[in-house]
């Protein structure tokens, strides 16, 4: 084994400087709600991204990237669907920036109580 190495070794290259990437890659949509489905459980990326289509690749490790293009948006930990939707706050605060509620009185939802029992 020692010669047939010493015949290689001129031919050999280095090793890469990155190691090589083993994870499952999936592609997604992302929905209005600013989640991607995978394996079973929703995990959140930023809202931006809402309807588009990303790249989520899974780790051996079962860590969990999502990338727009190259850039990668969101990163969490794989999870079963028991364990909830997985959310990072920050990747839904322009959501909720834009979300409004009307102010009612108290009469306007008797109202409408009385409106469907009737």
């Amino acid at each position: 084994m020692a010669v047939r190495f010493q015949r290689e070794q001129t031919t050999l290259l280095p090793l890469p400087v990155h190691r090589f990437d083993t994870s499952y890659v999936e592609t997604r949509q992302v929905g209005w709600d600013a989640y991607v489905n995978v394996r079973g459980n929703r995990y959140s990326v930023p809202s931006a991204y809402c309807g588009q289509m990303v790249t989520v690749h899974v780790s051996l490790d079962n860590a969990l990237a999502v990338y727009a293009g190259e850039r990668g948006i969101a990163r969490h930990r794989l999870t079963p669907a028991e364990a909830g939707w997985q959310t990072v706050a920050d990747h839904h605060a322009r959501l909720w920036a834009d979300v409004t509620v009307e102010a009612r009185s108290p009469g306007a939802y008797e109202e409408v109580a009385h409106a469907s029992a009737g």
